[in-house]
């Protein structure tokens, strides 16, 4: 899961390294109900999640490597293996994008 902003003069995603679950932990990381990013002031409450689309790809590739070792079937199942791997990521990304959008600043 991956947390922005939108800029309102580029209106270009911002993104923040920081991991959170919810807006509240933001304001708990932050120690403030406000975030500043290149000179903007953004409310906790303008953060967004998304998914981040960069996980099945990676365990589909480690899978295969992994297979390997098994020769062409091999390669074949650590593939399938690691891509049904990343998928399961892909899910529990999907649920804690869908939890931290859900939340408020006041729960």
């Amino acid at each position: 899961m991956k947390l922005y902003v939108v800029n309102p003069i580029t209106n270009k995603k911002e993104y923040l390294n920081t991991v959170a679950n919810t807006k509240k932990d933001l304001i708990k990381i932050y120690d403030s109900k406000e975030i500043k990013i290149h000179d903007h002031l953004f409310s906790i409450e303008d953060v967004k999640a998304e998914i981040n689309s960069e996980t099945t790809a990676p365990s589909m590739v480690i899978g295969g490597a992994i297979g390997l070792f098994g020769g062409v079937v091999g390669v074949i199942a650590g593939g399938l293996i690691g891509g049904l791997l990343g998928n399961n990521s892909d899910a529990k990304d999907k649920q804690a994008v869908q939890r931290f959008n859900e939340s408020t600043i006041n729960e």
